[in-house]
């Protein structure tokens, strides 16, 4: 009997060591199909036309990055030149560097900044806490960083008022915007959410934002004021009519 179990083992065990073999083997095989599976899911979620970055300042490596992609033209429309300088230093520093090696290589950059009183208002807003010693040295640091980049060929161009919208946009194809939204309220929170977009019907939008600021304000037109014969209504019948917003304001008394 000891001789027939014996001989039964010897029989099965290649068979025992081709299950191990391949049972290996579909590991490998599960192994390799899982990478790829969540390869193609990083490249599936990257080419989402617009999606969620993160907030700031978690958002200024993903700024880099596209920075670093340019090849002719960069456009940002911030609060700041030193975006992030206080929050996210060493991400500051690679952002720096990626905008100092673009216009190195003849990518042409343009930013439309606050100006000193919408930097004040905007930092009072932010910390509304401080004094003014505060925000004059921000403000002095922040013009010591607009200098430096003027020095290196970036054209700066002053807004005049709250940007709702913060925008970097890289030769018209791609984009990363935020939003930002200042704390209300003690105890808020102060909060900027990214997000990029390949969207070209987007990025035209936010193109023509950006052109908006370096155009001359539109006079609004006047509305024509249509004559009436003195004799050719009542005075209860004008009154009437401006009730019913049909006609002009009239002129008061004197």
């Amino acid at each position: 009997m000891a001789s027939r179990t014996g001989h039964f083992f010897e029989r099965i065990a290649p068979l025992a060591s081709g299950i191990t073999l391949l049972a290996a083997l579909v590991t490998v095989i599960q192994l390799g199909l899982a990478i790829v599976s969540a390869r193609d899911t990083q490249r599936i979620a990257e080419s989402v036309s617009t999606r969620f970055i993160d907030n700031f300042p978690r958002n200024i490596p993903a700024l880099v990055k596209l920075v670093e992609t340019a090849r002719d033209t960069i456009v940002i429309c911030a609060d700041y030149a030193g975006y992030g300088e206080f929050s996210n230093r060493e991400g500051f520093e690679d952002y720096r560097h990626a905008l100092t090696k673009a216009v190195a290589a003849k990518v042409k950059v343009n930013m439309f900044l606050y100006d000193e009183a919408a930097m004040r208002e905007a930092l009072k807003r932010q910390f509304p806490d401080e004094v003014d010693s505060f925000f004059q040295k921000e403000i002095d640091r922040e013009l010591a960083i607009r200098n430096e980049f003027k020095n290196s060929g970036i054209t700066i161009t002053d807004v005049h008022t709250d940007l709702p919208v913060f925008l970097w946009l890289v030769d018209g194809r791609e984009a990363i915007f935020s939003f930002h939204v200042f704390r209300s309220a003690p105890g808020d929170s102060f909060r900027e959410a990214a997000f990029r977009t390949l969207d070209a019907r987007f990025v035209e939008v936010l193109r023509l934002k950006t052109d908006s600021l370096t155009s001359p304000p539109q006079p609004e037109p006047v509305p024509a004021v249509q004559a009436v014969p003195p004799d050719a209504v009542s005075t209860g019948d004008v009154g009437a009519r401006i009730m019913a917003g049909q006609e002009g304001t009239p002129m008061p008394s004197l």
